[in-house]
Parts: structure tokens; C-alpha cells; sequence
């Protein structure tokens, strides 16, 4: 892989990044939670969170488990999000 290629990967990843964060944002909208909430529910600090919001594939399957049950997300819009 050339690094212009490589180069457009990442950009590609960083897009889909922002769109997942985004995703997660609305549904906590929606279901009227924080992002403290929401840490602390998934049992991590807030500052975790914000890291993996900027890094999803950093959430374990666990995580994602927990965020479908608690932001009420159907399985389709489960993988939306991923």
C-alpha cells in the first residue's frame, strides 16, 4: 500500500470515527443521558469514554452489548453504528 493510499485510509477511518461518535451522541440525546451517565453506567471514567468515542474500535463487545441496552438500540441500529 502507498502512503497516498494508506493516507485515504485513515482519513476514511477518521470519517467513520466521527460518524460513529456522532450515532452515539444522538441516541444518548434521545435517551436523555450524559456522557458521565453513560460512563458511569458502562463502568468506566469519563475520560475513557471520550477516548473511545474517539476510537470505536477500541469498545469491547461487552461495551457495545451494554450500550445497545442501555441507549434502547435495536440490532440494525447497532450496526449502523459499527
Amino acid at each position: 500500500m502507498t502512503a497516498r493510499e494508506m493516507g485515504k485510509e485513515l482519513e476514511k477511518r477518521d470519517k467513520k470515527n466521527k460518524v460513529i461518535n456522532g450515532q452515539i451522541s444522538y441516541y444518548l440525546n434521545v435517551e436523555g443521558y450524559t456522557k458521565a451517565e453513560l460512563a458511569g453506567q458502562l463502568g468506566m471514567c469519563v475520560a475513557t469514554l471520550y477516548n473511545k468515542l474517539k476510537n470505536p474500535n477500541s469498545f469491547t463487545l461487552e461495551e457495545v452489548r451494554n450500550l445497545k441496552m442501555i441507549l434502547n438500540l435495536t440490532d440494525i441500529q447497532v450496526l449502523e453504528i459499527i
